[in-house]
């Protein structure tokens, strides 16, 4: 199989330090791609810092551009809202002054609804930059749907997120000592359904006192978060570890039993990938490509977003399963994580190259 990652020019959020779906793909591609050829256009900081670095990645696309004339494709990595904006200047400037094929490759978990709420000139914009593309890429079947009829690109295609290896080396054992422990990893606020999960907990805190914990990962409204543990009487069932990565990612994974992310807009979330590498089955909200690797009790619970009874009822089933039955679950969830493993993705990505390199 020839490799053709040093004729590739990847642009998308900065993947270093990186605090979302994007940058944690990115991240991957970067630790096993081998030539890895990097331009950030986008990172976390304030709206000024943003401006002077998506200025300066033009430079910088620009410079590597014009000097590696290995550079064939440009495979942009981008997302809904300011997003389309930046991608759409890049994909001009790779395309029209510099003659590169570009490959767009769209993660965003809610394009549908900021298509249908954007202004003329946002959708005049998402238009021209998904015609002008070589490939365009969906993260799984029901978005290819979605950019499909409402777009018609020439060349569209699927490829899944990637995931990197799980460290199995220190899985704890499950369930241990009689409690399940729920694991919420994602940004804190109304979209990935957290306060949903609270407000569920505040209703049974009662019956479910020393029988679970959950455990909540991740960066946003935190204030918020505290202030509904706290006044709600909850600290001894919701624990706040803040923001996880690394290492500290992996002990999270490792130590816990079920992953909650009940979201009411999604691309296909890297956290239930990464929990279904780790074995553990999912209670998720059935949307966008979420069903694909959640089954409806086969290695989880899948609710429709806003339905705390739905939510109420897979908190209670999950706690009620037996050893036998869970570890059913716990095996199918490392069966579907299989095709989102980093070998299976050098073999699509090498293979969409070299049809268009």
């Amino acid at each position: 199989m020839n490799n053709n990652f040093e004729n590739i020019l990847y642009i998308g959020p900065d993947h270093k330090n990186h605090r979302g779906g994007i940058g944690a793909v990115l991240d991957v591609y970067a630790s096993y791609l081998g030539n890895f050829k990097f331009v950030p256009s986008f990172k976390a900081v304030n709206p000024l810092r943003k401006a002077l670095v998506f200025v300066g990645s033009l430079f910088s696309i620009s410079s590597v551009l014009g000097k590696d004339k290995a550079i064939k494709v440009v495979h942009i990595h981008g997302s809904h809202g300011a997003s389309v904006y930046r991608k759409s200047i890049i994909i001009f400037l790779a395309k029209k002054i510099f003659s590169k094929r570009v490959i767009y490759h769209l993660h965003a978990s809610s394009f549908d609804v900021y298509y249908k709420k954007g202004n003329g000139v946002y959708k005049w914009l998402c238009n021209k930059s998904i015609k002008a593309a070589d490939v365009v890429v969906a993260l799984s079947p029901k978005w290819y749907d979605y950019y499909n009829e409402t777009f018609a690109p020439e060349n569209l295609i699927t490829i899944k997120n990637v995931i990197p290896y799980p460290d199995l080396s220190i899985l704890q054992p499950t369930r241990a000592g009689g409690k399940t422990r729920f694991l919420f990893l994602g940004r804190i606020g109304d979209r990935k359904g957290i306060f949903d999960v609270l407000n569920v907990v505040n209703d049974n805190k009662e019956a479910w006192r020393g029988k679970f914990e959950i455990h909540i990962g991740g960066d946003g409204d935190i204030d918020r978060l505290k202030k509904i543990i706290a006044d709600n009487e909850l600290g001894d069932i919701v624990k706040y570890i803040g923001w996880v990565d690394g290492t500290i990612k992996h002990k999270a994974l490792s130590s816990s039993d079920v992953l909650l992310l009940p979201s009411y807009n999604e691309g296909l979330p890297i956290s239930i990938l990464e929990a279904l590498s780790y074995g553990m089955p999912v209670i998720a909200s059935n949307v966008g490509g979420i069903p694909e690797v959640v089954k409806n009790r086969v290695n989880g619970f899948l609710v429709t977003p806003g339905d705390l009874p739905a939510l109420e009822q897979a908190i209670n089933e999950i706690q009620e399963l037996n050893d036998l039955q869970f570890a059913d679950m716990k095996k199918a969830s490392l069966e579907i994580v299989k095709d989102y493993m980093p070998d299976k993705l050098i073999v699509e990505l090498n293979n969409l190259y070299s049809s268009i390199v």
